[in-house]
């Protein structure tokens, strides 16, 4: 077990992960790597944010008001294209925005009032669609 532990650290020492007998606080961090370590952690840090909004367009017909229903196909994703609601209230989405994703409203090409959006979901937590009410 010592031949192991020994074998062990001279293959990190060779490999420049252990400094060879130095004991200041830097030893077991490789300095010359910092610029890019730090470079990561902010593009990391930066990613949730700079995707963009999630936000999902649902256009109705002109003179509507009342319930929204909107279903969706698959489960992954934003839908690429603008939502369109029937006459009866009734809309499919290409895909299903996540929790959370803005649901702007659109009649005659401008943005509407709704009510809160309550997600659909399956007894599993699927989601399977959204609905809403438009004053």
């Amino acid at each position: 077990m010592t031949r192991d532990l020994i074998s062990h650290l001279k293959t990190e020492i060779s490999l420049g992960l252990v400094d060879g007998g130095n004991t200041s606080a830097y030893s077991s961090f490789n300095v010359k790597r910092y610029p890019y370590f730090l470079l990561l952690s902010a593009l990391f840090l930066c990613l949730p944010m700079c995707r963009g909004s999630k936000s999902i367009k649902v256009q109705v017909p002109h003179g509507f008001s009342g319930s929204v229903l909107v279903d969706c196909k698959a489960h992954a994703g934003l839908p690429a294209e603008i939502v369109q609601v029937d006459a009866a209230g009734r809309g499919a989405a290409s895909t299903c925005p996540e929790n959370g994703a803005n649901v702007t409203v659109y009649r005659d090409g401008a943005p509407l009032d709704h009510a809160a959006v309550k997600w659909n979901r399956t007894g599993d937590q699927i989601l399977v669609g959204f609905q809403f009410e438009v004053r």
